[in-house]
């Protein structure tokens, strides 16, 4: 089975299935395809909703909120720190797990 990885910021501009059905043809998302969706619960540019409105078109979808995280994941530009971001080592996870599973 194929694997269909998306990681959720930028999908404010969806505001139906239809719209859903479009974008995910255009990427070639196969409908047998498990999708990761990951969002930050304070993310103020994009709201939660879009995530859970996502989430609940896909059935073979899997839904990660990241508590904490903005719509940056904790990141600016330019990144001057030598660690990543906290909440990155969470998204790395889960992208592991997903993957393996």
């Amino acid at each position: 089975m194929k694997h269909f990885l998306l990681i959720i910021s930028i999908i404010s501009f969806l505001s139906g299935n239809s719209q859903i059905n479009n974008i995910a043809e255009k990427l070639g998302y196969d409908k047998d395809a498990k999708l990761l969706i990951i969002h930050g619960d304070e993310d103020t540019s994009v709201s939660v909703n879009e995530a859970l409105a996502l989430h609940s078109w896909s059935s073979k979808s899997q839904l990660v909120i990241i508590k904490g995280a903005n719509h940056v994941f904790g990141s600016s530009h330019p990144w001057k720190l030598n660690n990543i971001p906290p909440h990155f080592h969470q998204i790395n996870n889960e992208i592991i797990d997903f993957i393996n599973n």
